[in-house]
């Protein structure tokens, strides 16, 4: 166990937590849903897996954002883990006030989440939980549906404040540890 003692540090600040924060790459996900006045889409940079029984996904979206609140009254999401070359659509699903499935060919899926083109995961979820998380709320989904690409594709991430690629070499399988923990 790892003891510490108080200090009398200034608490951190916003500023200094978000450029913290874009030192970590995260992979680029647009969460879609269904809802009686069309599709709902926005981008997000914090997908993840958080348990395989039952399979659980979450994101988390600004408090403030109403694509969110329709996500959630939807009861229902979809999450389309994007692949570079979808910067196009990364910023579409980002812009504010924009028909951001103007032109697209969707999908829809068993319970209707829209499903974008391309992708190298594919994922329908029922809302299980919805909580705050400071300045956001976090939506926890259990996945009813599950699809990925079979080509090698790699992710479109986010990396200190801008969509970047992941270096091709990076695919490339080398001999390491098998971690237990998924």
């Amino acid at each position: 166990m790892v003891h510490s003692t108080p200090t009398s540090a200034p608490p951190v600040g916003a500023d200094a937590f978000r450029r913290s924060m874009s030192r970590i790459p995260t992979a680029v996900t647009v969460i879609t849903a269904p809802t009686g006045e069309g599709p709902v889409g926005m981008t997000v940079g914090s997908f993840s897996a958080v348990s395989q029984d039952p399979p659980l996904f979450m994101f988390f979206a600004k408090r403030s954002s109403t694509s969110a609140a329709r996500v959630i009254a939807a009861g229902l999401f979809g999450a389309t883990v994007l692949s570079r070359g979808q910067e196009d659509l990364a910023m579409t699903f980002a812009a504010p006030d924009r028909d951001r499935f103007a032109g697209l060919d969707l999908l829809t899926c068993c319970n209707g989440a829209p499903r974008l083109p391309g992708g190298l995961v594919w994922a329908e979820c029922e809302i299980s939980d919805v909580f705050d998380a400071g300045d956001h709320v976090g939506v926890m989904g259990r996945a009813v549906h599950l699809e990925y690409s079979s080509e090698v594709g790699h992710p479109l991430t986010f990396f200190k404040h801008k969509l970047c690629r992941l270096d091709p070499g990076a695919g490339r399988h080398l001999p390491t540890e098998t971690f237990a923990w998924w």
